[in-house]
């Protein structure tokens, strides 16, 4: 493990616009690919495993290269646009889905009612 820790750290000073090119597209398939697979095997449950399970890879990811680039501001540029446009359709996508599933009592009829989307 610590030699494929220093491997990183090499590759990440060596080479930093490359390895957060590649290393940012490789995490963000991996991410996907595990939140589908936690989707097909835990089904309702995974609704609450999945975010977590996906963010932790992303966001190690982005925390490994915020400490250990310093010298490529292009690179951390790279890295930190993908980071914010994530965070933002997270955002937007938890707002549609509340959107969606407003529910209120009508104080008239004592009835559930709730919101076609």
């Amino acid at each position: 493990m610590n030699r494929l820790w220093n491997w990183l750290k090499t590759a990440i000073e060596n080479r930093p616009i490359m390895f957060v090119v590649i290393g940012g597209v490789t995490t963000y398939i991996l991410t996907a690919f595990v939140a589908l697979i936690l989707f097909t095997a835990f089904k309702h449950t995974s609704i609450v495993i999945m975010p977590f399970a996906s963010a932790f890879v992303v966001v190690g990811f982005h925390w490994f290269v915020a400490r250990y680039e310093r010298k490529s501001t292009v690179a951390q540029i790279l890295a930190i646009i993908p980071a914010g446009l994530l965070a933002f359709l997270c955002i937007l996508g938890a707002h549609a889905v509340v959107d969606m599933q407003i529910c209120w009592k009508n104080p008239d009829t004592n009835e559930l009612e709730c919101k076609i989307p």
